[in-house]
């Protein structure tokens, strides 16, 4: 399995994943060389970066005012989505409970 197809099944598109992988593998770098390695678009690789951010999985730095990313490691990604599984089993007595309410509602059919 390729690990672009892996990363896609934890909420990644294409780009995203091709992107953090390309973190991965520089380790801290600026998104012009991050997007010189992909052979994208700088704005295009920049626009992932800043939603890989916003996930959490890339942070940021600032060196000679020049924004440097990172990827967080794969066990800290394995942990970050082991949360959501967790907080996700912790409220899962409630979802059941909301599901229910709707199946034990009459269904009324009028025919004319």
């Amino acid at each position: 399995m390729k690990l672009t197809t892996l990363l896609e099944q934890f909420g990644f598109n294409e780009k995203e994943a091709n992107v953090y992988l390309a973190c991965l593998e520089l380790g801290q770098a600026p998104a012009s060389t991050i997007a010189h390695k992909l052979g994208e678009d700088r704005t295009t690789v920049y626009s992932c970066l800043q939603i890989l951010v916003k996930k959490k999985v890339v942070s940021t730095i600032v060196k000679n005012n020049v924004t440097q990313f990172s990827a967080i490691s794969p066990k800290q990604l394995l942990l970050h989505e082991q949360l959501k599984v967790d907080t996700l089993g912790d409220h899962l007595h409630t979802l059941i409970a909301l599901s229910s309410l709707s199946a034990n509602q009459p269904n009324l059919q009028y025919y004319e």
